[in-house]
């Protein structure tokens, strides 16, 4: 049989191409020392029932990367879906005993303008984890304090937060002079008309300067369409709030301290989560309920 040189041709690509995809797919990781680091560092966690998400494990991978002297590793997000992939890695939501809010409460805050209630000690609910691993995070504190946020239509100006708990006093007090955000309480940590004006009052005479300044109340039973903080940015700020609990108990872990969060802790979590809310997220929630043109309408 004469020999065909165009099959033959065909056949050694064909070769070739196969040998280059295999040894693409036995190939390991660039930064070999560095996934073993993550890997290691991140079945510690799932062990621990620390809930990890994607920017919180890159953040790590990129610590490791810096503490063995791989400035040019760069924890993208292809690097992340290929560790997964490596690893059989998942984003799966947290079962068993971390399921903390009720339906009651949450209706309960959603009816009182931008108040919210902050369960101060939860981690996420959603967690990467080992596919054949089973998914739990553990007992979730159901300790909760109130929290009001409040924010102009550009972002521009997020006001102080007022954080409303049980104790006036907390013990994590002592000593202290100064705290990142406002606190009062009563026997029940909830907003009540008092407080609500005693906050207006306080507010009263830098508002004045910025004259003139007028209080609306939006309609009963309609928050949740039409307050841009129901929207999205509550939302936003609690996803941002547990992400900084989870770093602090990652924290304590390497440092192989046990984890305290008390009020104290909270209201400097607080106040540096809110300043770390997008202004472009407050502005798309303003525009999303279109408070613009309600606000343009509106005649006094």
């Amino acid at each position: 049989m004469p020999l065909n040189l165009k099959t033959l041709t065909v056949r050694k690509k064909k070769k070739v191409l196969e040998a280059v995809k295999n040894r693409k797919r036995k190939r390991g990781p660039d930064f070999s020392d560095v996934e073993e680091c993550v890997v290691k560092w991140f079945k510690q966690c799932r062990d621990a029932n620390v809930s990890v998400g994607g920017p919180i494990l890159k953040e790590k991978a990129e610590n490791f990367a810096k503490s063995l002297g791989h400035e040019q590793f760069e924890p993208n997000n292809g690097w992340l879906e290929n560790f997964k992939k490596r690893h059989d890695i998942s984003f799966r939501k947290v079962c068993g005993e971390s399921v903390g809010v009720s339906d009651n409460v949450v209706n309960e805050w959603k009816i009182n303008l931008n108040e919210t209630a902050l369960f101060y000690k939860c981690m996420p609910d959603k967690t990467l984890t080992f596919k054949n691993e089973q998914c739990s995070g553990g007992k979730h504190s159901k300790e909760q304090l109130k929290l009001l946020l409040a924010v102009n239509m550009t972002g521009t100006d997020k006001l102080k937060p007022l954080i409303i708990g049980k104790s006036r006093n907390p013990r994590c007090f002592t000593g202290v002079k100064s705290f990142p955000v406002d606190y009062t309480a009563n026997k029940k940590a909830w907003m009540t008309s008092e407080l609500f004006a005693e906050w207006l009052l306080r507010i009263n005479k830098p508002m004045k300067i910025q004259k003139p300044i007028k209080v609306k109340f939006l309609p009963p039973n309609t928050t949740s369409k039409s307050q841009p903080l129901d929207q999205r940015i509550i939302k936003t700020f609690k996803t941002l709030y547990r992400e900084e609990i989870v770093r602090k108990i990652i924290s304590d872990m390497d440092d192989e301290k046990s984890t305290v969060i008390d009020i104290l802790h909270a209201m400097r979590i607080v106040d540096k989560t809110w300043r770390n809310v997008a202004t472009l997220t407050i502005v798309n929630c303003f525009k999303r309920v279109d408070l613009y043109l309600n606000l343009g309408k509106t005649t006094h």
